[in-house]
């Protein structure tokens, strides 16, 4: 049995512990005024559930599935990263808001392969829930090409 896969679920299942406990003692606030821990404690739930739902899946597979593709592995680990540096290149030329949209089409055709009209959906819901965050919590953000709008 492969046992790394399963050490680091458990090792960000445990991180994610620790960052909701931290953000407690810093204090939640209140909905309608939230306290410094409020985010801490938001990503450290994320992280915890999506590190259970890891070690869930990881759990359930067959282990001929687990020993699987390596090669294949590695080619979408690089593709993956040299999308991310390009991203973090043209992220103050395009603007936030263009270049997630991109990512995550490019990501979604190039990486993940899903089909073009599942792409552009996710990519256009990824770029509407990006403008509202920004909207709603008046986050800063690189407007690149969109500066004047």
């Amino acid at each position: 049995m492969v046992k790394g896969p399963l050490v680091i679920g458990a090792l960000l299942l445990a991180l994610g512990i620790f960052v909701d406990h931290q953000a407690i003692q810093l204090s939640l606030g209140q909905p309608s005024r939230p306290g410094p821990g409020f985010v801490a404690f938001g990503l450290g739930s994320i992280l915890i559930l999506l590190s259970a739902l890891y070690l869930i899946q990881f759990s359930r597979m067959k282990s001929e599935a687990r020993l699987g593709r390596s090669g294949v592995g590695r080619h979408r680990t690089l593709l993956a990263v040299g999308l991310l540096c390009l991203y973090a290149a043209v992220l103050n030329w395009l603007g936030y808001l263009i270049s997630t949209f991109l990512l995550f089409g490019i990501w979604l055709g190039f990486v993940e392969r899903k089909k073009w009209y599942l792409t552009l959906s996710i990519a256009f819901l990824a770029l509407v829930v990006v403008y509202y965050f920004n909207y709603l919590f008046s986050v800063q953000l690189p407007k690149g090409l969109l500066k004047g709008f």
